[in-house]
């Protein structure tokens, strides 16, 4: 059983690397003339489609004189002289912009005790004014009420 699953696992993964492997190989190219798209490499083989002077196709392969093409319509064999291959096209890497970092502000505090002089005065209620008795200098009476007459 475990050496079936080894086998399974091994051969998806050749199947994948095959597959990856000729999705890799494929070149751009361009039909240089018109000419004929055939089931097969040789003129023997039936003609499936065609294609026109300067159309874009994929070139996957070529094989004694023949190329497999992708192309728009039917895919298939053309006469490799009827084929240029390009020059890659250039894709430029992405572009990845990072949204700006933000910061919280910087809040500077004064310290939990103030120094003397930054304290606000101390509330202290009126003061009543003396009462001044007859006969008595109290302070704050500016002067002696006259006395009872004797």
């Amino acid at each position: 059983m475990q050496s079936k699953r080894i086998g399974l696992v091994v051969a998806l993964a050749a199947g994948l690397l095959a597959l990856g492997v000729g999705a890799a190989s494929a070149a751009p190219g361009e039909a240089t003339a018109k000419a004929n798209v055939r089931q097969g490499p040789g003129t023997q083989y039936k003609i499936v489609d065609s294609v026109k002077a300067g159309e874009l196709v994929d070139i996957a392969k070529c094989v004694d004189g023949w190329c497999y093409i992708g192309k728009v319509g039917t895919d298939g064999w053309v006469a490799q002289a009827y084929l240029k291959k390009l020059a890659p096209a250039f894709v430029p890497p992405p572009i990845i912009i990072h949204p700006p970092v933000v910061h919280p502000p910087i809040v500077i505090r004064p310290p939990h005790h103030r120094p003397p002089h930054h304290r606000p005065p101390h509330h202290r209620p009126p003061m009543k004014p003396p009462v001044c008795k007859p006969g008595k200098m109290l302070p704050g009476c500016l002067h002696p009420l006259p006395g009872p007459k004797t």
